[in-house]
C-alpha cells in the first residue's frame, strides 16, 4: 500500500512540514508538500493525490475551507485533518463536510501510518467502484437491444421492469435470439449490476461434472477431486447466474438446484455442510419446456420456480423490420474499413430469408461479408456469391413459395448448407449461427441423422 500511496502534505509552519514529510517518505509513501489552502489546490489540479494531510488553522484560506473545495473538485481523495488540542470542535466539524478523519498534533507515528493505510485503502475503493461503474455502464451499453419492431420494444420494457426485482426468470427462444444479451440485460438494469453475473451452459457438462461446477466438491468426493473446489453459485453470490439451455441438465441436478432457489443454501458434492448463498436465477431454454415436462425430462416444480417471470424471444423471420437495423449495426460494429451499404434488393432478400440461426446467423453474414467483400455495395449479386447457401432463396408468403411452411424452407436451407460444406457438421452449423447440439437435433427430426 505505502509504496503506491501519493500524499499531499499542507501546514503553514515549514518546520512541521518538514519533520512530518521526512517520517512520511521514511514509511515509504511518496510526498509533496503545500504551505497554504491555495497552493494546495493548485497541486491538485495538476497532479492527482491519494490523501491530503490538511491543517486546520491556516491564514488567508483555512483548513475548513480548503477541505470544502477538496470535496467539490476531487471528491475520491481522502482527507485527514491536523489539529491542535483547542481546535477539535472544528476537526469534529470537518468529518461532517467530508474529511476523512482527523490527527491531533504532535502525531504519533503508529496512529499516522494507520489512519493514512486505510484513507488510502478508501481511496482504492472509491477508484474501483469507478473503474466498476465505467465497466457496467459499457457492458450495459453493449447489451443494448437493437431493432424497431413492437417486439423488441416490448422486451426492452419486459427487461426494464423484470431487472428491478429479484425473481428467477425463464427465457425461451430458439438459438441465436439473443437469451444470453438478454439475461446480462436484465442483470446490468438491476441493483446485482456491480455483483458477479456468471453463465454456464448446462448441455456442455455431463450430469457428474455439471453438478461439480455449480455447488463445488470437497476434497476427495470423487475420483479426482485432489481439492475442494468452490461451485459456481458461491462465486455468483451477491449476483446472477445465468443458466443457459437448462432443458438439458439431468432431472437429478434439476432436483439440488431446486433446493438451492427454494432455500438459499448450497451444498458441496461430498459435504453434509449447507452454505447459505444470495444468487438471482436467470435460465433459458430452446425448447418447449411444457413438452419436456410431459416426456418426464423435467421436472413440473422446477418450472413453476423458474417460471415466475417468463420472457419469450421471437425470431428473427417475425420481425423483418428489425433485419436492415441489425445488419447495419453489425456492418458497422465489426468493420474497421469503409463503410458498406446494403441496397434495397439485397434488403429485401434479407427481410424474406427464414434465419434459422436467427440474429446469429445475421451477425455471422455481415462478418462474413466485411471480411471477404471488397464493393462499397452489398447487392443481390455479392450475396450470392459470398453466401450461396443463401441461394437468395427466401420465405415469401405461400403463394410464390408453392404453398411451403416456414418448416419446409428451414429444412431445405439447412440440408442445402450442409450439402455446400462437404458434409462437414461443424463448418455447416458455423455458418448457420447455430449451436452443433441444435444441428444435430434438427438433422435428427429430418431424418438425416445417423442410420438414415
Amino acid at each position: 500500500m505505502a509504496d503506491k500511496t501519493k500524499i499531499l502534505l499542507v501546514d503553514d509552519e515549514a518546520a512541521f512540514r518538514g519533520v512530518m514529510r521526512s517520517e512520511l517518505e521514511r514509511m515509504g509513501y511518496e510526498v509533496e508538500d503545500a504551505d497554504g489552502g491555495a497552493a494546495a489546490l493548485d497541486k491538485l489540479s495538476r497532479s492527482p493525490f491519494h490523501v491530503v494531510l490538511l491543517d486546520i488553522q491556516m491564514p488567508e484560506m483555512d483548513g475548513l475551507s480548503t477541505l470544502e473545495r477538496i470535496v467539490a473538485e476531487h471528491p475520491e481523495v481522502q482527507v485527514i485533518m491536523l489539529t491542535g488540542q483547542g481546535t477539535i470542535e472544528s476537526a469534529v466539524d470537518a468529518l461532517h463536510k467530508g474529511a476523512f478523519h482527523y490527527l491531533t498534533k504532535p502525531c504519533r507515528l503508529t496512529e499516522l501510518r494507520s489512519i493514512v493505510n486505510r484513507a488510502a485503502e478508501r481511496m482504492e475503493l472509491v477508484e474501483d467502484r469507478r473503474t466498476l461503474d465505467r465497466l457496467v455502464r459499457s457492458r450495459l451499453g453493449a447489451t443494448k437491444l437493437v431493432g424497431i419492431s413492437e417486439s423488441i420494444r416490448s422486451l426492452d420494457t419486459t427487461i426494464a421492469a423484470v431487472a428491478k426485482s429479484g425473481s428467477p426468470v425463464l427465457i425461451q427462444g430458439e438459438s441465436g435470439t439473443g437469451k444470453e444479451l438478454v439475461a446480462t440485460a436484465i442483470h446490468l438494469r438491476g441493483a446485482r449490476a456491480r455483483r458477479p453475473f456468471i453463465p454456464i451452459n448446462c448441455a456442455a457438462f455431463s450430469e457428474g461434472i455439471l453438478e461439480s461446477e455449480l455447488f463445488g466438491h470437497e476434497k476427495g468426493a470423487f475420483t479426482g477431486a485432489s481439492s475442494a473446489k468452490p461451485g459456481l453459485f458461491e462465486a455468483a453470490h451477491g449476483g446472477a447466474i445465468f443458466l443457459d439451455e437448462i432443458a438439458e441438465m439431468n432431472p437429478s441436478v434439476q432436483a439440488k438446484l431446486l433446493r438451492v432457489i427454494e432455500s438459499g443454501e448450497t451444498r458441496r458434492v461430498g459435504s453434509v455442510k449447507s452454505g447459505r448463498v444470495d444468487v438471482r436465477v436467470i435460465a433459458a431454454t430452446n425448447v418447449d419446456v411444457e413438452s419436456a415436462i410431459a416426456e418426464g425430462t423435467f421436472r413440473r416444480d422446477l418450472y413453476f420456480r423458474l417460471n415466475v417471470v417468463q420472457i419469450k424471444l421471437t425470431p428473427l423471420r417475425d420481425r423483418p423490420e428489425d433485419i436492415p437495423v441489425l445488419f447495419d449495426h453489425f456492418l458497422r460494429r465489426s468493420g474497421s474499413g469503409p463503410s458498406r451499404r446494403v441496397d434495397e434488393k439485397a434488403l429485401r432478400i434479407l427481410q424474406e430469408y427464414p434465419w434459422p440461426g436467427n440474429v446469429r446467423e445475421l451477425q455471422n453474414l455481415a462478418e462474413r461479408l466485411l471480411i471477404l467483400s471488397s464493393s462499397d455495395v452489398i447487392d443481390p449479386e455479392e450475396l450470392s456469391r459470398l453466401a450461396p447457401s443463401l441461394l437468395l432463396r427466401t420465405s415469401a408468403p405461400a403463394a410464390s413459395t408453392g404453398g411451403q411452411t416456414i418448416a419446409a424452407l428451414e429444412r431445405e436451407h439447412i440440408l442445402r448448407v450442409l450439402a455446400a460444406t462437404g458434409g462437414d457438421k461443424e463448418s455447416a452449423a458455423k455458418s448457420l449461427g447455430i449451436s452443433l447440439k441444435t444441428l444435430y437435433n434438427k438433422l435428427k427430426e429430418y431424418g438425416e441423422g445417423p442410420g438414415h
